[in-house]
């Protein structure tokens, strides 16, 4: 009979996680829920749900199961973490440090604790303290995201220059750290350094040509230089990435761009706006693919949409100047 009741909880903890890995998130939910049903003092599985519910957007259910499993187990760093991270998204920092000072005093020489405490600090913009509370984790275990965390930090707080020399060290020791190097393209594309941003998009290609990140970026480079390569980077992302609103944006608005084809090039479009609804850039994009196709009813009707939102982005003027046009 236990081994039955063993062999049900492993089946159930498979199901969920392949559940998850499907995007299907309410049946994980309900999985998860079973299985506690039967393995109710589990933390792993609190856990497990929390992370689910968090996903499917469910807060107030997220947190009741990650509070639960820091119940069951309070060294739980993985749980304390999620739950940090939870209150930290919802603005609740006094909490987010509770935990974090919490997970210090539990675990005094691992780095969790100190990496919540820089990100709360972080979140609140102050960065002295948070590039303080990173570097004690540092000098526990260094990895590139904690790296990262403080390069953040540093150059909130004013310290660009020390900043970069310490990134740069790290991917000097560390050169196949594409996760930072992306990070680092990332930065020098916010400073409108495009050759520098491209020079690193390339480097990590030369080591992992299937990076879909680094193609879909370096693709948009290139085609905002005119240069002819940009397609082909974004055919390759595509076909790594399908389901990708972001590399579906930039397939579809390179084809719509250069009319080689322009039909394929709206339906990407209108797949990644499906996807993701509430991102400006792409919801531009398929606006302008309808106003090129002469659809100039269904433009009206996704620039209006998109100009209601008081958000800001890049192509606002655009979208306003196209809409008049109209």
């Amino acid at each position: 009979m236990v081994r039955i009741a063993g062999i049900a909880l492993l089946v159930l903890s498979l199901m969920a996680k392949c559940n998850l890995a499907l995007g299907d998130k309410s049946r994980a939910i309900a999985t998860l829920k079973r299985l506690i049903a039967l393995q109710p003092d589990s933390p792993f599985a609190y856990y497990n749900l929390g992370a689910a519910q968090a996903a499917a957007g469910d807060r107030t259910s997220a947190s009741a199961s990650l509070k639960k499993a820091v119940q069951l187990r309070p060294d739980y760093a993985e749980a304390v973490s999620a739950l940090a991270a939870l209150e930290l998204s919802a603005g609740h920092y006094d909490e987010a440090l509770r935990l974090a000072r919490q997970q210090q005093t539990r675990a005094p020489k691992a780095p969790e604790g100190y990496v919540l405490e820089g990100d709360v600090l972080t979140a609140q913009r102050k960065y002295a303290d948070a590039a303080a509370a990173y570097e004690k984790a540092i000098a526990m275990r260094e990895t590139g995201l904690l790296t990262v965390k403080l390069h953040t930090a540093l150059v909130g707080g004013g310290q660009r220059e020390a900043a970069d020399t310490r990134l740069q060290k790290w991917l000097a020791a560390h050169p196949d750290d594409s996760q930072a190097r992306i990070y680092l393209a990332g930065d020098y594309a916010r400073r409108n350094m495009a050759p520098q941003a491209v020079k690193e998009y390339e480097a990590i290609l030369q080591r992992n040509p299937k990076d879909v990140v680094a193609l879909n970026n370096l693709a948009n480079f290139y085609f905002t230089q005119g240069d002819a390569k940009a397609l082909d980077l974004a055919e390759r992302a595509y076909a790594l990435a399908p389901d990708s609103p972001a590399v579906a944006d930039t397939l579809g608005w390179i084809l719509v761009q250069q009319g080689t084809d322009a039909t394929r090039g709206r339906e990407l479009l209108r797949k990644a706006v499906t996807r993701e609804p509430d991102n400006p850039e792409i919801r531009f994009h398929f606006a302008a693919s309808l106003a090129k196709a002469g659809e100039k009813d269904r433009a009206r009707e996704e620039l209006k949409r998109l100009l209601s939102s008081t958000s800001t982005f890049p192509q606002r003027a655009q979208a306003e100047t196209l809409l008049k046009q109209l």
